[in-house]
């Protein structure tokens, strides 16, 4: 049977709420207390009741919170639940289920109160006049903004009704308006271009979303198919910049930064959307990254001004060793270091500069057929050996070095020449030839956890830490070059399999070149676990 429903999206908090356990499944297929349900689920049946639905999904109730076996099931179906919903119910405003839908605020209406206006304009020969509407506004916090499993929620979610504090707004995928600004206002035909007009002689001023929102709403454009969405071709190849996988990757900068109560959930609370951005691409997805796109994907790295901690294999701590064993994740995704800050080289390259793949990169068994804690990849690359070592001066001045800022380099010596445009990186690290009687420097590397957590291991000699670099793209701009490498530890004497420490960047020396014009084709082809 099909029947319209709504959906609810709004954050739990820490404080108990009714949920549906094996306990009481019986029981709720029945009857659900309406007087036990916490106040915002309250508040969202009487809006959906009042609306004119009979149905409303809300994940603590629809959901045996306490079975493993059916929240997997529940989980894999979310983009189902938010996408087929006729609306969802957003509780911006609301910290928490207990706090309700219509949280208490000193609004006064006067500061949000629209009004009409009328305006008329002479061009050549004839008068246009249209009425306006000119309204203030009021944003309260938003605290959806501020957890993991909302992003999907708002991504999926085709119309949505947003109750914040002292402003109701109304979303779809092609319009937006709130009870301030009651006027319907088309979103840009085309969010990937900024030459949308109105041929009127009243140019309406879209205002424009960016950064996240606007990510966001190109990703609707994908998963729903409106104009201006196309899917990926066979055409486009490894190295594509393909917008939506660049939209994915900046959806994932903007998840990591909000709070998941559970490590394990770090993957799942974004499924929903890559189920059908999968689907609609025809592209298939690995553990948080893309197959077809994977040596722009994997150049991932941790970014600083973050105090979570990050998940380490080796760490003797039995809760951290538990957690990262959950993820059950590679060390090639970034799903691997926990919830933590991610960011991508591949959204930070400077415009100057131009990317070339080097990289043929598969799977080493059919993607669902793997071993459950195996997920392994083959890249054939140009490879080079090298030692990782820490600098602590190099660091403290990495550091210091903000988003997008370039230092002249003769004031910083020959740390300048190894500064990559954009990269932030939590763990720095310099990467220096192999052999020589003193270390000469060849580049920089973003590391995805300290370096101490890997003292002990073979690889690491008085010199430094043994590593392959693995070359995944050439930047160049002019007469510069710049390798971006997946930089690797072997995990096997024999050397056949490797786990990822980081990524680095190299610039050429004569004593260790590279040439330009080396290929996947002239590479090897190494197992990344």
């Amino acid at each position: 049977m099909y029947a319209n429903y709504v959906a609810l999206s709004y954050c739990w908090g820490s404080r108990p709420q009714m949920r549906t356990l094996k306990a009481n499944l019986q029981s709720h297929l029945s009857h659900i207390p309406i007087e036990d349900v916490s106040k915002t689920c309250k508040d969202s049946m009487l809006v959906t009741n009042g609306l004119g639905y009979e149905y409303l999904w809300i994940d603590a109730l629809c959901i045996v919170q306490d079975d493993e076996r059916q929240k997997g099931v529940e989980i894999a179906k979310m983009d189902q639940v938010y996408r087929y919903a006729v609306l969802t119910i957003c509780a911006e405003g609301s910290p928490n289920a207990h706090a309700g839908l219509f949280p208490e605020t000193p609004t006064d209406p006067r500061e949000v109160y629209p009004c009409e206006v009328t305006m008329s304009v002479q061009d050549e020969d004839k008068t246009v006049t249209r009425r306006l509407t000119l309204a203030g506004s009021r944003s309260g916090d938003d605290f959806l903004s501020k957890r993991g499993w909302t992003l999907q929620e708002e991504v999926l979610t085709s119309r949505a009704l947003v109750i914040g504090q002292g402003i109701t707004s109304w979303r779809c995928a092609t319009a937006s308006a709130s009870d301030t600004d009651p006027v319907l206002k088309p979103l840009p035909h085309e969010p990937f271009c900024d030459d949308d007009k109105d041929d009127d002689v009243f140019e309406y001023a879209i205002q424009r979303p960016r950064g996240l929102a606007l990510e966001i709403l190109r990703m609707r454009k994908w998963l729903y198919g409106l104009p201006g969405s196309h899917r990926m071709d066979s055409n486009h190849g490894i190295d594509a910049r393909h917008p939506a996988l660049t939209a994915w990757y900046t959806l994932i900068e903007g998840y990591s930064d909000r709070e998941l109560s559970f490590v394990q959930d770090t993957l799942p609370a974004v499924q929903g959307i890559a189920t059908v951005l999968g689907s609609s691409l025809g592209t298939p997805y690995v553990k948080g990254l893309w197959l077809t796109d994977l040596p722009r994907g994997l150049l991932w790295y941790v970014a600083i001004n973050d105090e979570r901690n990050i998940l380490d294999s080796t760490s003797a701590l039995q809760d951290e060793a538990r957690d990262i064993s959950a993820l059950n994740v590679p060390s090639w995704s970034w799903a691997s270091v926990g919830k933590v800050r991610i960011r991508f080289c591949a959204l930070r390259q400077a415009e100057e500069w131009t990317a070339r793949s080097l990289a043929y990169i598969t799977m080493a068994s059919p993607i669902g057929t793997e071993p459950q804690n195996h997920c392994q990849v083959l890249v054939r690359s140009p490879t080079q050996r090298a030692l990782l070592v820490v600098d602590e001066a190099f660091a403290r001045w990495r550091a210091s070095q903000t988003y997008g800022n370039r230092v002249a380099c003769n004031h910083e010596g020959a740390y300048a020449q190894l500064y990559t445009k954009g990269v932030h990186p939590r763990f720095s690290a310099l990467i220096v030839t192999p052999s020589g009687i003193e270390n000469e420097i060849i580049g920089e590397a973003v590391l995805d956890r300290p370096l101490d957590n890997h003292q002990q291991l073979p690889q690491m000699n008085s010199r430094g830490i043994n590593i392959l670099c693995l070359a995944l793209q050439l930047w160049e701009a002019g007469n510069t070059a710049s390798w971006a490498c997946l930089l690797l530890q072997s995990t096997k004497a024999n050397g056949e399999g490797y786990r990822r420490l980081g990524i680095g960047f190299i610039q050429p020396k004569n004593s260790w070149e590279w040439q330009k014009g080396m290929s996947a084709s002239s590479g090897e082809t190494i197992t990344v676990e």
